[in-house]
Parts: structure tokens; sequence; C-alpha cells
């Protein structure tokens, strides 16, 4: 059983994205890019997580045997429960597949949307701030929020 020591431990090793809403981990990453949380369980032993499986675990519930934990943010280092889903092996690789048009086309939105709504009306100057921002931002949503921080 996880105790709430462990859970208090947990909410240090992460800082907020005010932008994507991303809980960047701070901690221990694996040459994988993943999260790594050791919690100290009731009976004293050490179990070693995947930091995103454990936020899971914690704030929603029980992870099934055999599936996965999927991050919708597309975000290795991200624990916010409500960027991570449960899906199986083959969901978790149909969303990587699939996803190159789809990031391609909200690129495309988001750079239409940052020449029409800020002061970056030059296309190459847009396109460079794009590349530099939309690595985590996930929406349009996402983007308004930041592009007011400007």
């Amino acid at each position: 059983m996880i105790t709430d020591d462990a859970k208090a431990n947990f909410e240090k090793k992460y800082v907020v994205n005010r932008f994507t809403g991303c809980w960047n981990w701070t901690a221990g990453i694996t040459s994988d890019g993943y999260g790594v949380f050791g919690a100290k369980m009731e009976d004293g032993a050490i179990k070693t997580y995947r930091a995103h499986r454990f936020s899971f675990e914690i704030y929603k519930s029980e992870i099934p045997e055999g599936m996965m934990v999927l991050h919708e943010c597309d975000n290795r280092k991200c624990v916010n429960p409500d960027h991570l889903i449960v899906g199986s092996h083959v969901d978790n690789m149909n969303g990587v597949s699939s996803s190159i048009a789809e990031q391609e086309e909200k690129f495309q939105d988001n750079l239409k949307w940052i020449i029409d709504n800020t002061r970056l009306n030059n296309r190459k100057k847009a396109i460079r701030f794009a590349l530099m921002v939309l690595r985590s931002v996930v929406s349009t949503e996402h983007l308004q929020r930041y592009a007011q921080m400007l």
C-alpha cells in the first residue's frame, strides 16, 4: 500500500508548466526520458515506479494488469493525471504512428493563429516562435494562454 508520506514526497518532485498544464518531473529520469520514483511502502520496502504510473495510481485508480499508462500530451516527463490514460501497447503504437499527421495539422493551425493574433505577423518569425514553443503546446487554447504572456 502506498503511504501518505510517499505521496507527499512525490508531490515535491514536479513543476507545473502553466502554459501546457503538464506536471514536469524534476527528479530521476530514465534513459528513455520517463520519470522514475522510489516510493516507501507501508511495510518499509522501497518500490520503484515510473513516475507517470505512480501518479495515475495515486490520483486515479489501479492500473489493470498488462495495460500501459499513456500520455495524451506526448510529454514523457509529465505526471499530470489529467494527461494520463490507460491503454494497451497497440493503443500506444497507434497513437505514435497516427500523431505525425495530426501534429502537422495542429502546427499549421497554431502557426496561423500566431500570425493572426500576435505581433509576430512575419511568417519567418512566427515559424521560429512556433518551433520553439509548440513542442509542449497541445492545443490552440494552450497557445492562447502562452501568447497572453507576451
